[in-house]
């Protein structure tokens, strides 16, 4: 396939950025219409939502770059590729770093109930990295090892976003094994959301748990340098990720100043 979905006139609609876009919006409406549910003020979550997606697109940008031979990036010459985000280059990382931080700043700035609204976002998250991953998929820009007799191949020699030595080469597809575990991760928060058997900050935790532990398998099929102990530089992001979701989790737990907080904010 092309990265390109549509041409209208000079302008390319890429199935990457389509798909973000759509991506972002599923999670939008699902976590409006959990807020009515949890009686939250659903004009408040759609402002830090906006302000945390602005957030965590500049913060994926520039963790990739940063990733990925930051002074090509930022030489004069190529500031217009390190802006062309619709084409790919975004690190889920620094989506989700730049994400909560944004959330975290909107909550606090206007002394909103900061758990109960980061777990929306927690919920809601793993459906919009899924649907947005499908664009990945599309795109091929995520090299990965090869393997014999199955796999996904990518013929078209007029993408751009190949990776070099990828085009005609049977591989992992890593983005679909992505776009799967997302919409595990997804099904099984809404499952104990809806439930309502977790502690305000709890599904947090659990999500950054479970998305870092999806980083560790995912990574193992990607051919990225192997650093510190075997493990790729993502694979030792994730480990950190996993420990702070498992102390949020467990601090929750025994948190009952947080279920008094988000009760008053509830009322």
């Amino acid at each position: 396939m092309s990265p390109v979905g549509l041409h209208v006139g000079p302008l390319n609609i890429y199935w990457y950025g389509a798909l973000v876009a759509i991506g972002f919006v599923a999670a939008i409406r699902l976590a409006s219409r959990e807020a009515e549910r949890e009686k939250l003020d659903s004009d408040q979550l759609l402002s830090a939502t906006l302000l945390a997606a602005l957030c965590g697109l500049l913060g994926a940008r520039l963790y990739f770059i940063l990733e990925n031979n930051p002074g090509y990036y930022l030489d004069p010459t190529h500031l217009g590729q390190a802006l062309s985000l619709w084409q790919g280059g975004l690190s889920f990382y620094g989506a989700i770093f730049g994400g909560i931080l944004g959330a975290w700043i909107y909550a606090a700035r206007y002394d909103l109930p900061i758990l109960r609204y980061l777990d929306l976002g927690a919920l809601v998250t793993p459906l919009g990295l899924a649907i947005g991953r499908i664009g990945s998929l599309i795109n091929g820009d995520i090299a990965s090892y090869p393997t014999h007799g199955w796999g996904v191949e990518y013929t078209n020699p007029n993408n751009p976003l190949l990776p070099a030595g990828e085009l005609g080469r049977t591989q992992h597809p890593v983005a679909l094994y992505d776009v799967f575990l997302e919409a595990a991760l997804f099904a099984g928060l809404l499952y104990l959301h809806r439930r309502r058997v977790l502690r305000p900050g709890q599904l947090s935790g659990l999500f950054l748990a479970g998305w870092g532990v999806a980083q560790l398998v995912l990574f193992a099929f990607r051919s990225t340098p192997v650093g510190f102990g075997g493990l790729k530089a993502a694979q030792l992001t994730a480990l950190p990720v996993i420990a702070g979701g498992l102390w949020l989790y467990l601090r929750a737990s025994g948190n009952p100043a947080a279920d008094r907080e988000a009760a008053s904010n509830t009322a």
